[in-house]
């Protein structure tokens, strides 16, 4: 009925506009687009009302969490789906659901190192890599990277890292993650030769040319745009990958984890990574002046002061005042922990979660980590238990790309329910108030310092209380 009647007003639109159009070819030539308006007028119903057809592999990425039906408009569907298939595909059905499963990838946990004590207090509690820092040992002090202050490592103990770091089946990052003026390139260069001859894992990078050098100098070795980049959208995830040849992203910290689902989504070839605990910067990225403003400590090298992590009120007529009732950190962010939502990272792609604190003791990285080895472990015994009762095979696994890690092993049991209680049992979580009592910033009465950051939104009021 609905093509019968499309025709029908086809015809009529055909006729009535040209019709119109032959009878008023003698007038002007706007009232002359008016009748040549009206009979393309009859050919409206014909358009099909349809969407863009999807990209079947973003689809099939989307499948868990887009709620979301491919559907066609065109009058010969069924024809296209006998020749398509695959792009007529239910993106959300149990198929697409089973595909997304097998291609989860089970996360690193990527640990602060500042010295010697928090890089052994790492590997003891079980991250899978950590990254570090080496010693100033230019003029300016600055040691390339952005934690200056860190007690960090000399460049003839590369090689000792790394020995410790492999025996125990840890990977070592080492930072170069700030800019790089003309006349450090030198130190630079040298930097990246020692990691590359030492065996380092990667370099975490800001700054493009060096990242281009580092290319020139170790072309084999691994790069990670640091955060310190801003790279908030999958076309910046592409221009680092394709134009400096990096094979990770960090992420910027101001992202969702909706966001961050969709830049892993859009460049599912290239790395992301998260921070999911730690300081948050005032500023944008961390890259902020007010520290060499008031100080002459820059920040974008290493040297912040955090002047905005000091308590502030307001001094009336000599009387130092609250400005707000219950609050003084009114610069400084609370700190993130994003414990709850490691589910929901794992399920939006993430390939590494990070913790932040170069410049915080051993008993800190220490329980820190310990809290994310636990919180990925359970959740990834999560996840082999949903694979098993879906009757996924390791063949399915391995051929959607996802991680196999310990699902051989449960495919072979077959014991969905005791795999779940053994990995439970060995994933002891840590409380929040334990993380809360070896570091957490701005707590007071009401606030424990631990926020989720901008995982769950914008929430610039709930991450510096500035009501």
């Amino acid at each position: 009925c609905a093509q019968a009647l499309g025709g029908l007003r086809l015809g009529l639109g055909l006729g009535l506009g040209l019709g119109l159009g032959l009878g008023l070819a003698k007038m002007r030539a706007p009232t002359l687009l008016l009748a040549l308006l009206g009979s393309a007028a009859g050919f409206l119903p014909l358009i099909p009302n349809s969407k863009p057809k999807p990209n079947p592999s973003l689809g099939l990425r989307l499948g868990l969490g887009s709620g979301s039906r491919v559907f066609s408009s065109s009058v010969n569907e069924d024809v296209e789906r006998r020749k398509n298939p695959e792009v007529y595909e239910d993106a959300s059905g149990p198929d697409a659901a089973k595909r997304s499963l097998a291609a989860l990838k089970r996360p690193q946990v990527l640990a602060p190192a500042g010295g010697w004590d928090q890089l052994r207090a790492a590997v003891a509690n079980g991250c899978d890599a950590v990254y570090f820092g080496l010693q100033p040992n230019d003029a300016a002090g600055t040691g390339l990277n952005a934690r200056a202050r860190a007690d960090n490592f000399r460049d003839d103990e590369l090689s000792d890292i790394v020995a410790y770091l492999h025996e125990h089946g840890v990977r070592g990052y080492l930072t170069l993650n700030v800019l790089i003026f003309e006349k450090e390139l030198a130190q630079a260069q040298r930097a990246v030769r020692n990691a590359a001859e030492a065996g380092v894992d990667a370099l975490i990078i800001q700054d493009i040319g060096l990242a281009r050098l580092a290319h020139e100098v170790a072309p084999h070795m691994p790069i990670h745009a640091s955060t310190q980049m801003s790279v908030t959208s999958a076309q910046g995830v592409k221009f680092a990958a394709e134009q400096l040849g990096v094979s990770r992203v960090v992420l910027a910290r101001e992202l969702s984890v909706g966001e961050i689902q969709k830049v892993a989504s859009a460049a599912p070839d290239i790395e992301v990574e998260v921070f999911v605990h730690g300081a948050l910067c005032v500023s944008y990225s961390g890259q902020c002046f007010s520290s060499e403003a008031w100080g002459g400590r820059s920040a974008n090298r290493g040297q912040c002061a955090q002047g905005c992590r000091m308590p502030y009120g307001m001094l009336v007529d000599g009387e130092l005042r609250h400005l707000l009732e219950d609050a003084s950190y009114l610069l400084s962010p609370q700190d993130l922990m994003a414990l709850d939502l490691v589910p929901e990272l794992m399920e939006a792609g993430v390939a590494c979660l990070k913790i932040e604190g170069r410049l915080k003791g051993a008993g800190y990285v220490a329980l820190a980590t310990q809290a994310y080895r636990a919180a990925v472990d359970a959740t990834w015994a999560d996840v082999q238990r949903r694979r098993l009762e879906a009757g996924l095979t390791p063949q399915d696994v391995a051929a959607a790309g996802g991680t196999l890690d310990f699902f051989e092993e449960a495919f072979e049991m077959g014991q969905e329910q005791q795999i779940a209680e053994a990995a439970a049992e060995a994933a002891v979580p840590v409380l929040r108030e334990s993380l809360r009592q070896v570091f957490a910033r701005a707590q007071d009465e009401t606030h424990d310092g631990l926020t989720l950051g901008y995982l769950n939104g914008t929430a610039h009021q709930e991450v510096v209380r500035g009501r």
